[in-house]
């Protein structure tokens, strides 16, 4: 159980340095139905119900989906703090399995 433990926190410190790399211009749009995340050419789009789990870092979130190898990085600095607050909220109301924070 330690090493799953320590396995995803590796994992997990590895995605929020890479959310934290992106330079690119970053659009994110957040409505009650999902999140969708432009970046130059490439449109990412999930709707809230086929979240796996999310997880909170310093750098930003990470949201995991139901299908396979599919993830959205949202640098934090891409969002408004009034954007951030209702994120933050939204995800608080979710189970604790779902929605994860991230000292790292």
């Amino acid at each position: 159980m330690t090493a799953l433990t320590l396995s995803w926190r590796l994992t997990a410190n590895r995605a929020a340095k890479a959310a934290l790399a992106f330079s690119r211009l970053t659009t994110i749009e957040i409505t009650d139905r999902g999140i969708t995340v432009k970046r130059e050419a490439m449109v990412q789009e999930l709707a809230w119900d086929e979240v796996h789990n999310a997880t909170k870092t310093p750098t930003g979130w990470i949201l995991v989906s139901k299908r396979a190898k599919d993830v959205v990085l949202l640098p934090g600095r891409s969002l408004t703090d009034t954007e951030a607050g209702q994120l933050s909220n939204l995800l608080s109301s979710w189970p604790r399995r779902r929605y994860r924070r991230s000292p790292l």
